[in-house]
C-alpha cells in the first residue's frame, strides 16, 4: 500500500497519472459522438474539452430551498438540536439535509455520508417511539482509493 507524502497533494498525484483535473468550474454540457459515447464537454468557463470519458465529483449540497418561506430555521442545512428536532417542535430532520446546531467536538455540522444518516434515523426512531434519545454520532469509517493511494478516515465521537 502506498501512502501519499504530506508535501504532495492528492491533486498532484492524480495528475502524475495523466489525469487532467478541471477545478472550480461547472459542467454545462456533455457532447456525444454518433455512437452515443462522450466526445467532449463544455464548462461554465466556456472551455470545450475533448474527451472519451467524463468523471464528475460534485459533493453533496442539502436541498432546502422548499423551506425558504417557512418557520423552519435553515443555514446550509435544516438546523436541528441534539434530538434532531428543528425550530418547529413537531418537525425533525435527519441525513444529508440536517445541520447540527451544536456538533460534537471535531465533527462537522453536516455529515453527508450514509453512516450518519442511518444513525440519525435510528436515533430519531427511538424518540418517536417515546424514548427521547440524543444523537450520538459514534464511529464511522470512510475509505477512498485513487490509483495507488488508499485514503481512510476513522471518525470518532
Amino acid at each position: 500500500m502506498f501512502y501519499l507524502q504530506k508535501k504532495r497533494s492528492l491533486h498532484q498525484h492524480i495528475q502524475a497519472h495523466g489525469v487532467i483535473l478541471h477545478l472550480e468550474t461547472e459542467l454545462i454540457e456533455i457532447k456525444g459522438d454518433d455512437s452515443g459515447f462522450a466526445s467532449a464537454v463544455i464548462t461554465s468557463k466556456g472551455d470545450l474539452l475533448e474527451c472519451t470519458f467524463v468523471g464528475i465529483t460534485t459533493g453533496v449540497v442539502p436541498n432546502i430551498e422548499f423551506l425558504t418561506n417557512s418557520s423552519i430555521d435553515t443555514d446550509r442545512g435544516i438546523m436541528v438540536d441534539k434530538y434532531l428536532c428543528t425550530s418547529h417542535p413537531k418537525v425533525f430532520a435527519v441525513g444529508d439535509c440536517a445541520q447540527l446546531r451544536n456538533p460534537p467536538p471535531h465533527r462537522k455540522p453536516i455529515e453527508s455520508v450514509w453512516y450518519t444518516g442511518r444513525m440519525m434515523g435510528e436515533t430519531l426512531a427511538q424518540t418517536l417511539c417515546g424514548n427521547k434519545t440524543a444523537y450520538q454520532p459514534g464511529h464511522w469509517f470512510n475509505s477512498s482509493k485513487f490509483f495507488d493511494i488508499e485514503n481512510t478516515n476513522l471518525w470518532q465521537h
